[in-house]
């Protein structure tokens, strides 16, 4: 066994003489009542052939097999009970009782307890492969499939677990994930977001798409189990008594093009739902029925079911790792390894009892697996019955209260999550939608922008094709709009789930309302501005439901990106945007929940907890958004007071009527004035100085020492405490900025010609993208450039300052030494632009410059926002607009784009998250919302006051 382990493939793969030879005892065991069952008393003959390896192994090697007969018979045994499919089937006949029309095909099963026999399922289709009519009736069956599973509380049906007869019936031939009990994973706060929404929608049940990194398409795989398969072919070498690779059992299933592309399930999405309605009206309308002690519900009474801890190819994962010459030198560096690699790959359950069950199952190459009685808390681990459990509810109660708790409404936000799961995929038309309105995007195209005029109507309709898609995949109810995106379970794990978006604003929908209200102020199309408050109103929603459980939006509070305050920083933006000071007001009023300023104890204490001072996640960026969302509140003023001025009674009565709209969001008494929101800016200025090392940096939880750039790093902190500095300018401010620059001015690395990534000791690594690389090192410098002049209230360009009387005025009697620091600071801001600007270059373009081969980084290839190349041009055209950089800059950052949208006409979609697979992700920083952002970025016209929301800077 040792021996086999150097191959997981093999490992799992390889039966033992003892599964072997428990099959054929219970073969013998069982014949009678196999040959009555399966064959109407014909006696089956002697054995011809068996195949193991079916499955995954489990329990020494257990796997389900197959069995041939010298008659021709030909049988399936499963090394465990199959009471659960007896059960399901009742379902399935109780179901076609009421509606005919919802008639599924029921493979015959034999129950044995510990084992069970299922009749074989011949897939062998037309040599044409489906029809039309075919797809059709089995994507209806999979909606009937679906809406069962959903109600039932399945999981796991992913597209191993599934079979599609000669008929096109698809048949579910793995059914021990049904009624999942609801689990306690230990630390609530380690419970990731995602798996709390997608438990009680249809994304539970896994025949949505689920992707699998590493797949032989771009980088992902596909494992919804929805499509109709592309079949295997295998059959009985009679020489070798083996199971070869013909057309005997499985027939080949060749399609034709046409029907091959009309397979895919994005293209059935209505009969999928038409099957999925009809189903959950009849248990809506007959739960009773079903429920009642004498229904098909009450058979699943004490059944043992299956949980899953971790997906089987996590497990595989992990043994490809092993199999790794560090790990096989001998049994104790590979149980060494098992440890580590266990250790760190997420588990949902913190239980010891688990972790050992892990490495015992897979010492001996078995894929772990725990049960549970559907009405019983306590978990079988190894087949022994735990006395930990992590069972909250226990599956037989949480399916029926499902069941009783269905309504009309609820179906139909299904139907809206199964449309968007599919249409995920590109190929349902991300590169072909058309727009509603061509002429609008022509005409908001016509006007001057800062990109050249043979561009600008491509770019106009990219933004407008990424808004209609975003249309096209919202899910919208009561609650507001939101979308699915992608995510995993931890770093480790090779599989992305389907899973709703959170509120935040990385890929969450206040980063998407950003995008939407933009591109609305830019069109002038309604329908985006509408989605864009949908949006807003969810993200609001989302983080009150967390608070409600306990829980922090993503962790952090201050988040200017993933907490309350990028909740509050996107209305703002909106609000600004659109022209609505309602929007900016409830933003206000949530900046109110959360500007509880940190206290920093210097002390050295261990009892005391560091706040985050970082751009990305902590205080720096939640002064960002404080100090924009003055301005805006302050420009909101100064229009309704010139208003009132100029037009008494119509004004008067046109704030009324925005008064009332208002107290929808605002309660009377809980606003700030401006001067208030400054007392609480220079507050978290304090307590960022104070952090501030003696090295210049700052230190970030979680990270083993001061970073560098703009998300983590010095950059980004030194941005903020500047832009207070333009607000409330004072020498400590100035001083604290000096310390940082010089803290990454001593780590630039010359030779590399970059900030290096100061999170990798052991080799040279350089960030690629906006959190921790050149570009946004570069955009820290620019904004820091703005701010400082800002706040001087001067002109400076090759080396002049120029100071007006009214600045000297407020800076009072540090105006001379202020002016002189920050003449050498903004000199200084200057030359590292041209530095980032130059390490930029090298990331887009490999061998330019001073770009070496043998770093651990290679160019940008993404097109995602944070750490692709859009994040790149962003920056470029930030500073080509500003006239500090050279004339080729321009043409360098258009350059980035014109490919970029050249990509996604050609292929119709986009490399986002590392996956060039045709999957479109909404998100701001990781998904096309933020690329449609930087299309409108590039259109941006710098002499009609309309400024493109930047969450980059968040400026």
């Amino acid at each position: 066994m040792f021996h086999s382990m150097q191959n997981p493939e093999t490992m799992l793969n390889h039966p033992s003489d003892h599964h072997i030879c428990r099959v054929m005892e219970w073969l013998e065991a069982d014949r009678k009542d196999i040959e009555s069952t399966f064959f109407q008393g014909r006696p089956v003959g002697r054995l011809k052939a068996f195949k193991t390896g079916l499955s995954d192994p489990h329990f020494e090697g257990f796997t389900v097999s197959l069995l041939q007969f010298e008659n021709g018979f030909r049988l399936i045994m499963k090394p465990r009970s199959l009471a659960v499919d007896r059960a399901f089937h009742g379902v399935l006949s109780w179901l076609e009782s009421i509606n005919p029309e919802l008639s599924m095909a029921r493979p015959k099963v034999l129950d044995r307890g510990d084992h069970g026999w299922m009749e074989f399922i011949d897939s062998r289709q037309e040599p044409t492969g489906p029809t039309m009519v075919s797809l059709k009736k089995f994507y209806f069956r999979q909606g009937i499939h679906l809406a069962l599973f959903h109600c039932l509380d399945g999981g796991d049906f992913h597209n191993e677990n599934f079979m599609v007869s000669s008929d096109a019936e698809p048949i579910a031939v793995d059914l021990e994930c049904l009624m999942t009990a609801s689990l306690d994973r230990g630390d609530a706060g380690t419970l990731p977001s995602f798996l709390r929404s997608q438990e009680e929608s249809v994304l539970h049940t896994q025949m949505l798409p689920v992707w699998l990194k590493g797949g032989m398409k771009s980088g992902v795989k596909c494992m919804t189990g929805m499509a109709f398969p592309e079949p295997e072919k295998c059959s009985i070498d009679e020489s070798s008594q083996n199971i070869n690779s013909t057309d005997e059992i499985c027939a080949d299933g060749i399609c034709t093009d046409g029907i091959m592309e009309m397979s895919d399930p994005v293209h059935w999405v209505e009969t999928i739902n038409d099957g999925f309605r009809k189903t959950m009206r009849v248990i809506l309308e007959n739960r009773d029925s079903l429920l009642s002690p004498e229904g098909p519900f009450e058979v699943f009474r004490g059944l043992k079911m299956r949980i899953i801890n971790r997906s089987t190819d996590e497990y595989f994962k992990l043994l490809e790792r092993l199999s790794e010459p560090e790990f096989m030198k001998s049994e104790e560096a590979y149980d060494k390894g098992l440890d580590q690699l266990n250790s760190i790959a997420a588990r949902l359950w913190n239980s010891a009892a688990f972790a050992e069950s892990e490495k015992r199952s897979l010492r001996r190459g078995d894929i772990p697996v725990y049960h549970i009685c559907s009405v019983e808390r306590e978990i079988y681990i190894d087949g022994e019955l735990q006395t930990y459990t992590p069972v909250t509810v226990d599956g037989f109660t949480r399916s029926s209260e499902r069941i009783r708790s269905l309504s009309e409404e609820h179906i139909q936000l299904q139907e809206k999550i199964i449309a968007s799961a599919l249409g995920m995929q590109a190929s349902s038309g991300f590169a072909e939608r058309k727009t509603e309105s061509a002429e609008s995007a022509d005409a908001a195209a016509e006007t001057e922008t800062g990109c050249t005029e043979e561009f600008a109507p491509s770019l106009m309709n990219f933004a407008i094709d990424c808004g209609e898609s975003l249309a096209a995949l919202a899910i919208s109810d009561n609650n507001g709009a939101r979308w699915l995106g992608l995510a995993s379970l931890s770093a480790q794990s090779p599989v992305l789930y389907t899973h709703f978006t959170d509120g935040g604003m990385v890929s969450g929908t206040a980063g998407i309302a950003l995008f939407l209200a933009n591109l609305a102020s830019a069109t002038g199309m309604e329908k985006f501005a509408e989605l864009a408050c949908g949006a807003l109103d969810y993200s609001v929603r989302f983080n009150e439901n967390l608070r409600t459980l306990g829980y922090g939006l993503n962790g952090e509070e201050l988040s200017a990106f993933g907490g309350l305050i990028s909740i509050a920083h996107a209305h703002g933006e909106c609000g600004r945007v659109l022209h609505r000071p309602d929007l900016i007001s409830r933003g206000l009023q949530l900046m109110n929940h959360c500007t509880e300023i940190p206290s920093y104890d210097d002390s050295g204490s261990m009892d005391k907890k560091i706040p985050n001072p970082d751009f990305m996640n902590g205080m720096a960026g939640a002064l960002k958004v404080m100090l924009q969302l003055t301005e805006s509140a302050e420009l909101t003023e100064q229009t309704e007071q010139a208003e009132q001025t100029e037009q008494a009674e119509q004004t008067e009565q046109a704030e009324q009527t925005e008064q009332t709209e208002w107290k929808e969001h605002i309660k009377p008494g809980t606003m700030n004035s401006s001067s208030e929101w400054m007392i609480k800016s220079s507050a978290i200025g304090d307590v960022l100085m104070k952090m501030q090392l003696p090295s210049g940096g700052w230190q970030v939880p979680g990270f083993h020492q001061p970073l560098l750039g703009l998300a983590h790093g010095a950059a980004g902190i030194s941005m903020s405490l500047a832009g207070l500095w333009a607000r409330s300018p004072s020498m400590a401010l100035l001083r604290s900025i000096e310390r940082a620059l010089d803290f990454e001015a001593c780590h630039f690395d010359s030779e590399c010609g970059d900030w290096p990534n100061l999170q990798v000791t052991h080799v040279k690594s350089f960030m690629r993208g906006w959190c921790g690389g050149a570009a946004g090192a570069g955009l820290a410098r620019l904004s820091m450039i703005a701010s400082l002049e800002r706040g001087l209230g001067l002109h400076y360009q090759s080396g002049n300052l120029s100071v007006d009387s009214q600045s000297v005025e407020i800076l009072s009697s540090d105006a001379a030494a202020m002016t002189a620091l920050a003449g050498r600071l903004l000199a200084r801001l200057e030359q590292e632009l041209e530095l980032a600007v130059a390490a930029c270059e090298t990331r887009l373009f490999a061998g330019r410059g001073f770009f070496e081969p043998q770093l651990a980084d290679p160019p940008v290839e993404g097109h995602h926002l944070c750490c692709g190349r859009s994040g790149i041009a962003w920056f470029l055209h930030a500073v080509a607009l500003s006239g500090c950089g050279s004339p080729k800059i321009s043409s360098l950052s258009e350059s980035v784009m014109k490919e970029m949208v050249n990509f996604y006409r050609q292929r119709g979609f986009l490399s986002l998250q590392g996956i060039d697979a045709g999957l479109i992700i909404p998100g701001l920083l990781n998904g096309i919302s933020g690329l449609g952002l930087t299309a409108l970025k590039f259109l941006e016209r710098a002499d009609n006051g309309e400024r493109v929301s930047d969450p980059l800077t968040l400026g």
